[in-house]
């Protein structure tokens, strides 16, 4: 997630879809929501794409949380814990374009 003050969360790892959408729902009503400029979320091989016998599948689960927000969302970056695997450092300045499916690292990293 993206905010002026650059917080993220990193959240996948070993989770199913029903472990993400409570984390979800958890960031929600901390109001993580209010205080993010952007969601990024990375490809992951155990929640994936495809939907559940329920047919809801993680898009589903992260449109209905962050529902009534004004942030853009980009879905299936090339960060986690599948190949290839961007590296997405912490705390550093960065600018998103949904819309162009834009990202870019604006800062180093190290100094």
């Amino acid at each position: 997630m993206l905010s002026d003050d650059t917080k993220a969360s990193n959240s996948d790892y070993g989770s199913t879809l029903a472990w993400v959408d409570r984390s979800l729902a958890n960031l929600r009503t901390k109001g993580v929501y209010d205080e993010i400029n952007g969601m990024l979320v990375g490809r992951t091989l155990t929640a994936g794409f495809k939907p559940a016998s329920t047919g809801i599948g993680l898009d589903k689960i992260i449109l209905e949380n962050t529902r009534g927000y004004d942030f853009p969302i980009m879905m299936n970056m090339d960060f986690g814990h599948t190949d290839p695997q961007m590296t997405l450092p912490i705390g550093v300045r960065a600018t998103m374009r949904a819309e162009e499916k834009y990202l870019s690292i604006d800062e180093p990293a190290v100094s």
